[in-house]
């Protein structure tokens, strides 16, 4: 690495690099900061949103609180309450949203410090233990604290087109705040319907007056929807109540009974107070609209502005690369020419001398193995023999053992069928004695018979009755002889049956023998054949000496290789003589040129080349491959260069004239493959409806 930096393309490369990489760094880092700004603007606006929400509603609190203050109706309580959980939903979420806004610690800090102080004024407006001035103040200073974060977003703002659309917003914001005041003021005073003061005749004057003054100067900054809204909300009939409301109380602030309903002036200056809102949502969302284009405009300008820096790089870059390669062309052709010829010297140099040790271990390996096939095939010889004869005595005893089997199985089988017939014999022999059995049981049943028939005889049959008695005295003889004979013959037959038995388990074993023995006469033939193959083992281990010779007669090729390896490296050491000589002429500027010319014909063996004075050199060389006198046995010579590093093994006999000069001079040059849509609608603040926010952002 150290020595590409060394060298002056590598300290050319150094000098266009380092702008390149600073140029890039400088044109990301303002990409990254302008992305940043817009950002940070994108942010500011998203910020204002529910900070606007926020007032709105504690504006609508406070007018309740003074319409309540005022009159001290149930009615008023009720439609406070509801406001102040209205109140407390935008407060949350404003609280959510305050994390990320764009205010220092403190400044977040001191925004939520506001809030605490709300609980107390809302007990203190429950309990009315305030005025209703009172209630107004502390209303209007919490809100005033709160639109200071409006000071706060245009002190960080650092986009020019933005400064008036803050402007703008801070003066709607403060307008509305006045109107909110102003509703306070006219509502309660609608209620209580009493005669005013001067100061309070003041006060709804400067409100009056602060709210129309905001609109008219918050015009110059808006937005054509944003001008629009303001010219509708001057013609809207809601603004011609509040201007109505003005008007009466002007008139009559000295003797009161203005005959307008607070709770409904109420409802009618709120919509007022809400369409001033919608233009800051409308304003808020076309800031953030034009925010976001220009941030991407400007992403563009600058990727646009980076890839032109880089092309102008790249092609001062280029120039000056062809500039400098027109300068060390030549050297450069002629230093790879060299470079090539001496590492094929070194291969040629190289392979003769591993050619000749290879020929010296190849010829000693041939010799081992034609002794080791000789004597191993002597050994398969006999092996096969034996093996072949033994395998045929198997075979035949397992042609024996196979018909022994095959008798021993039919006699197994006729010994089953007697027994199985004695058997059948056994049942009929069993079933004999069952009918003697019962001949003898209807015999002494009959003798019952009959000595009843001799005693109903009385004399006459005494005579009958004792034959009669002798009669069942044989009957019961012969009923229990059948007895014994059935039980000696049901043991006989359980007996026959198991024989069976045992004859049928001999039978099946017997198959199986039979089975194995002719699955022994298989693997005997398979024994056989097997002897046979190895007999075809004999042939191929002749064919192995025959291929023994063939590497014989390989090595006498590799000794005739070796000349011509010989000769063609006399012919590169020729052809390294020259270019070194080119070499020194272009060390002489009155011939850089024509050298130049030379090389773009590819002109590597110019005649002139001789005429450098490089003879006894060449002569060496050629020495090298002239056919030495049979010397004395001395070890093989190692023919390697001491100063150049082994490189790869080349083809022996490569002519430099096969490789094209600018075919290296390209190769060296080609680089490596590194490489809102909506707004928020403020409701009409009837009993029902709540403030209802569709944040698109």
């Amino acid at each position: 690495m150290m020595s590409f930096f060394s060298t002056r393309t590598g300290r050319i490369g150094v000098i266009m690099v380092v702008p390149f990489l600073i140029v890039v760094t400088v044109l990301v880092f303002l990409a990254m900061e302008d992305a940043k700004i817009y950002r940070n603007a994108v942010a500011h606006i998203n910020f204002l949103k529910p900070l606007s929400a926020v007032v709105s509603d504690i504006q609508r609190e406070r007018g309740r609180s003074a319409v309540y203050l005022a009159g001290k109706q149930q009615d008023d309580l009720t439609f406070l309450s509801q406001q102040r959980i209205k109140s407390d939903k935008s407060l949350d979420t404003f609280l959510e949203q305050i994390e990320y806004a764009p205010l220092s610690v403190s400044e977040q800090n001191n925004t939520k410090a506001l809030f605490t102080s709300l609980p107390a004024i809302r007990d203190r407006v429950q309990g009315t233990t305030i005025s209703k001035r009172e209630g107004i103040i502390l209303y209007s200073e919490l809100i005033g604290g709160i639109l200071g974060a409006y000071q706060v977003v245009e002190r960080v703002n650092q986009l020019a087109t933005l400064s008036t659309t803050l402007y703008s917003l801070s003066r709607l914001e403060w307008a509305k705040e006045s109107a909110g005041k102003l509703r306070a003021e006219m509502s309660s005073i609608f209620a209580e319907d009493a005669p005013l003061s001067k100061t309070e005749l003041k006060i709804v004057l400067e409100l009056f007056y602060k709210t129309k003054q905001g609109l008219q100067i918050a015009l110059t900054g808006l937005s054509a929807p944003g001008v629009q809204g303001v010219n509708q909300l001057f013609e809207s009939p809601e603004y011609a109540t509040v201007v109505g409301g003005f008007n009466a109380i002007v008139q009559n602030y000295a003797e009161g009974g203005y005959k307008l309903n607070g709770r409904q002036f109420f409802l009618t200056i709120t919509k007022v107070i809400d369409q001033i809102g919608a233009i800051v949502t409308v304003e808020l969302q076309a800031a953030k609209t034009i925010v976001i284009k220009l941030g991407q405009e400007r992403q563009q300008f600058f990727i646009w502005l980076g890839l032109g820096t880089i092309l102008l790089l790249f092609c001062v870059a280029g120039g000056v690369y062809y500039l400098i390669q027109g300068v060390v062309l030549p050297i450069r052709k002629l230093s790879g020419k060299l470079s090539l010829s001496s590492k094929r010297a070194e291969d040629l140099s190289s392979t003769m001398h591993r050619t000749g040790r290879e020929l010296a271990t190849v010829t000693g390996s041939s010799a081992a193995s034609l002794e080791e096939s000789v004597s191993a095939l002597e050994d398969l010889g006999t092996i096969v023999a034996g093996n072949l004869k033994m395998a045929q005595e198997v075979a035949k005893l397992a042609g024996d053992s196979q018909e022994e089997a095959r008798q021993g199985e039919s006699d197994v089988s006729e010994l089953n069928n007697a027994i199985q017939e004695i058997a059948k014999s056994s049942t009929n022999i069993e079933e004999m004695i069952g009918i003697i059995d019962n001949i003898s049981f209807q015999t002494n049943l009959l003798a019952l018979n009959a000595a009843v028939e001799a005693a109903r005889a009385g004399d006459q049959g005494k005579g009958f009755a004792v034959v009669a008695e002798a009669v069942r005295t044989l009957a019961q003889k012969s009923g229990d002889a059948a007895n014994e004979i059935t039980q000696s013959i049901s043991d006989i037959v359980k007996k026959i049956k198991h024989v069976a038995l045992m004859a049928s388990q001999s039978g099946e074993l017997m198959q199986h023998f039979v089975e194995s023995v002719q699955h022994v006469a298989t693997l005997s033939n398979k024994i056989a054949d097997s002897a046979q193959e190895h007999s075809g083992g004999l042939g191929q281990i002749k064919r192995a000496v025959g291929q023994l010779d063939q590497i014989t007669q390989q090595n006498a090729s590799q000794a005739e290789d070796m000349v011509d390896l010989a000769k063609t490296l006399s012919q590169e050491s020729v052809t390294i003589t020259g270019h070194v000589g080119q070499l020194g002429e272009i060390t002489n500027l009155e011939k850089s040129q024509r050298l130049n010319d030379q090389f773009e014909n590819d002109s590597g063996d110019d005649p002139n080349l001789s005429s450098f004075e490089f003879e006894e050199s060449t002569t060496e060389l050629e020495n090298l491959s002239a056919p030495a006198p049979a010397p004395a046995p001395a070890p093989d010579p190692v023919i390697a260069p001491s100063s150049i590093s082994t490189p790869p093994p080349a083809a022996a006999g490569v002519d430099l004239a096969d490789s094209s000069d600018d075919d290296f001079v390209e190769s060296s040059r080609k680089p490596s493959n590194a490489h809102a849509e909506s707004v928020i609608p403020f409701g009409d603040d009837d009993d029902s409806e709540g403030v209802k926010t569709i944040d698109g952002w």
